[in-house]
Formats: structure tokens, sequence, C-alpha cells
């Protein structure tokens, strides 16, 4: 498999190379974004394959607490170089995040993801959040359970701060859990929460001056 798709990359690089024999012109934008980006991601994919997943009998729930983790961290990251200027410029030397002036016009409003960001982000939140949603409902274990509330809350709040896509994921888990969960006492613990989520909305402008508060104006304030 790992052959097929490696030729295929090599397809576009020698495709890439005549267009640049032909014209004097190399477009490196496409060799950067595409081709690049797909060698990163063979490489990191199979490597996660051979060496976290096989030989596995749970490999999809494997995989899918994998994601919930990496999504949970990348969030935190982001938030972490939100609220302090030290780590975001550690971060912006390590990653480029695009045209520095662009990214400190932005990072003064909303926070800036690293990895996926924006849009894309908000797309990411909303499929895990639904497999939380899934796994919430499915898992017996009460320590499991905890875990995955801990990652659900984590996401939804850090992926609307990162991008309001993330509530439509948001509403369409909850939807799944209170339709499919018997759990009671979960149901009200959400119920409380979302009257608490409420409340902040409710206040958002009181404290809009903070950065906080700029970062929870630009994410929820649209629902006020």
């Amino acid at each position: 498999k790992v052959v097929v798709v490696s030729f295929f990359i090599f397809l576009q690089l020698f495709f890439l190379l005549l267009t640049y024999l032909n014209k004097q012109n190399l477009d490196f934008y496409f060799f950067k974004e595409i081709i690049l980006y797909e060698i990163v991601s063979l490489l990191s994919a199979s490597f996660i394959v051979k060496y976290y997943f096989n030989n596995r009998e749970n490999r999809f729930s494997d995989l899918s607490y994998f994601i919930f983790f990496a999504v949970a961290f990348q969030l935190l990251i982001s938030f972490l170089g939100y609220v302090n200027e030290g780590v975001f410029n550690i971060l912006f030397s390590f990653f480029n995040l695009g045209d520095e002036d662009i990214v400190n016009q932005l990072s003064a409003q909303r926070m800036v993801g690293v990895g996926a960001s924006f849009f894309g982000s908000g797309v990411i939140n909303c499929l895990v959040l639904v497999l939380i949603a899934s796994f919430i409902v499915t898992e017996k274990q009460a320590s499991h359970k905890n875990k995955l509330l801990v990652l659900y809350f984590v996401i939804s709040i850090l992926g609307m701060l990162s991008a309001r896509t993330t509530g439509v994921g948001i509403l369409i888990s909850l939807f799944l859990i209170f339709s499919k969960f018997n759990n009671i006492k979960l149901k009200f613990f959400l119920i409380l929460t979302l009257i608490v989520f409420l409340i902040l909305i409710k206040n958002t402008l009181f404290f809009s001056d903070s950065k906080i508060g700029l970062l929870l104006n630009f994410s929820i304030g649209f629902i006020t």
C-alpha cells in the first residue's frame, strides 16, 4: 500500500519536473503544499499504523483515543500560545503559521491554532466530538467514561475558541448523548453545564476588555 501511494506521489513530482524543464519556472507552492505534505502524511500514517496499532484487537478504539488526545493536545497548546506571548513566540519559531503581521492581527482577537486552524479545525472538532459522544454512549467502564467527558469538554470549550464551527459538532453530539443515553446523572450534569454556559454568554460583554474576554466575545458573542 505504501508503494502504491508513493508511486502516485512520485508521478506528481515527475510531472512537476517536466513542467519545470519546459517553462523553467518551478511551482514551489505545489511542491510544498501538495507533494511534501503527502510525503509527510504517508510517513506519519505508516509509522502510527506500524508501531502503535499493528496486531491490536481494539484498533478502532485505540486509534480513536489517539485522535481524541491529539486534538485536545493541539487545542491546549494553541490556547497556551494565545494567553502567553512567550509560548506564542516559541510556537511561531517552530511552526510556520503564516505571515507574521497577519497572524499577530488575528491572534489579537482569536486563537490561532497550531496544525489545523480556523474552519479546518472546526470541521475536525465536529467529527471528533460526534465520535466521542458515540463512545460515551457505548462505554461501560466509569473511568473511561470520565476520561471521555474530560476530553469532550476540553475539545468543546477550546474548540469554540478556535473555530465557531465547533458549535455544530456540540449540538449534534449532545443530541446523540441525550437521545441514546439513559444515565440520568450524566444528563443532569450536561444540562447544568449548559446553564452555566448560557450565563457565561449573557455576561460576555462585561469582561470584553480582557484578552480572554475578547476571545470569548469572538467565539460565543455572536449568539447574543
